[in-house]
């Protein structure tokens, strides 16, 4: 059996896991080049929840501390897939099916860089754990304690 035949089969994602999507489309019809970060706990979830990065500073609403709630810094050179200060804004978690995600790596506009380093991601877990924002429910789910 072929790699590509193996991933058609197979196809998962992992937890901590960043991508990079050409064109990722947002719910406005516009598109942009993003990172992707993901929370998913099983690697076969059939929903996949993620995260959208931003390195967006100039005239940001990351400027201001009192939008940082819920939010975790990743400074420049703080990891290997983020050369600019970035930003993981954790009240933007969205989710898609996982057939999403499986037809854009078919088609060449998903692709994997690797895991999140892992004090980073140790970072989002304590931002969710900790957030004043986010539903307990939510929470639950977004730390894996759900079945």
């Amino acid at each position: 059996m072929s790699i590509s035949n193996l991933l058609e089969k197979y196809f998962s994602i992992e937890r901590a896991s960043v991508f990079h999507y050409l064109d990722f489309p947002f719910d406005d019809g516009s598109s942009k080049d993003k990172f992707i970060i993901t929370l998913n706990c099983k690697i076969f979830d059939d929903e996949v929840s993620f995260i959208l990065p931003t390195s967006q500073t100039t005239k940001s609403f990351y400027q201001d501390s009192k939008n940082l709630k819920d939010v975790v810094t990743i400074e420049k050179g703080e990891s290997k897939f983020f050369h600019k200060k970035t930003f993981i804004d954790l009240k933007n978690i969205r989710e898609e099916d996982l057939d999403f995600f499986k037809e854009s790596f078919e088609i060449g506009n998903l692709n994997f860089l690797g895991k999140l380093e892992d004090e980073i991601f140790e970072r989002i877990e304590s931002t969710i754990r900790n957030s004043e924002l986010i539903d307990d429910y939510l929470k639950d789910i977004y730390l894996c304690k759900m079945d």
